[in-house]
């Protein structure tokens, strides 16, 4: 069973409630999405869960900066204490902020995500520092430490507002999970889905984004909660998935067609149809990493079928 199908059980039964009108709160877009689940936008999405034994958080923010001011935010709206911080993947647009939580707040991530963020050789803040209006003056954030890992799908219990987290194999990077709320009918996906057709794929697997992308298209009237942007729905990520496939598929012809290795690539990318799939003139521009890492992918599977 995939990842993504235990989920869909539980999430095609739940009933979205419909939004609230956003206000701003400091630094912050505010909206609740649900009866106690907030949905608090600026540098990043942090979405916020309130639950009897306190809140739960998910995503940090990129900065310690941006961190305090989304806790000065939260504690606008609520006494509660943040008791969790999930952190849906090991980048620093979602756990360059990690630092700035309280020492009481337990930090919640993958396995995978713990040992990348432990890894001293790990380029925490490669996507990030790309994206920075400096890049030369970025400093990276001190990376977290989380305490509470698992390898397999887990609950948080609470008599509110059950959270389960399901740790996934590497997609968009490795230590990816997806994080639901089964009676809002609510899922946070991290970078799992971008909507400006620009995804950062650097040391991601687009076979298995592909496969957890079908899984996200196929959930109904389910609430999906991006890194970046607004939410959205199941049919919405589609375009991602197909934007992938068609890189594999035109990756393909290029080995068939005996394209040079040392231009394949560039073929690829200049095809017309790659600019209906990805926004081509964006700055910076990670596109390239797509086709580059589909590449590597179609290079070692026909390598196992003896094909090179």
């Amino acid at each position: 069973m995939r990842p993504g199908h235990a989920v869909l059980i539980g999430l095609a039964l739940a009933a979205t409630a419909p939004p609230a009108a956003a206000g701003r709160v400091g630094e912050f877009e505010v909206r609740e999405l649900s009866r106690g689940v907030t949905l608090y936008s600026g540098e990043a999405n942090s979405l916020v869960i309130e639950r009897k034994d306190g809140l739960l958080v998910v995503d940090a923010q990129p900065t310690p900066e941006a961190a305090h001011a989304l806790l000065a935010a939260i504690a606008k709206a609520s006494k509660q204490q943040v008791r969790y911080l999930v952190l849906t993947h090991p980048h620093a647009d979602a756990a360059g902020g990690a630092r700035a939580f309280p020492t009481s707040t337990l930090i919640v991530a993958g396995s995978a995500a713990r040992d990348r963020l432990a890894d001293p050789a790990y380029d925490f803040g490669a996507e990030t520092k790309r994206r920075a209006p400096d890049p030369a003056a970025w400093i990276s954030p001190e990376r977290p430490t989380p305490v509470l890992v698992s390898d397999g799908p887990f609950t948080l219990d609470d008599p509110e507002r059950r959270v389960v987290i399901y740790p996934l194999p590497r997609a968009h990077s490795e230590g990816n999970l997806w994080v639901e709320i089964p009676q809002a009918g609510i899922m946070a996906i991290g970078d799992l889905f971008v909507s400006d057709r620009n995804p950062y794929a650097g040391d991601a697997s687009i076979g298995r984004w592909i496969s957890l992308l079908s899984d996200l298209a196929q959930m109904e009237n389910i609430t999906l909660v991006p890194l970046t942007g607004p939410p959205v729905d199941g049919e919405t990520v589609r375009h991602l998935r197909d934007a992938f496939a068609w890189v594999r598929g035109r990756i393909a012809k290029g080995f068939i067609d005996l394209d040079p290795r040392d231009q394949l690539i560039d073929r690829a990318m200049a095809d017309p149809k790659a600019a209906t799939w990805f926004d081509l003139a964006a700055k910076p521009s990670f596109v390239r990493t797509v086709f580059e890492r589909v590449y590597e992918e179609t290079l070692e599977e026909r390598r196992k079928r003896g094909l090179n």
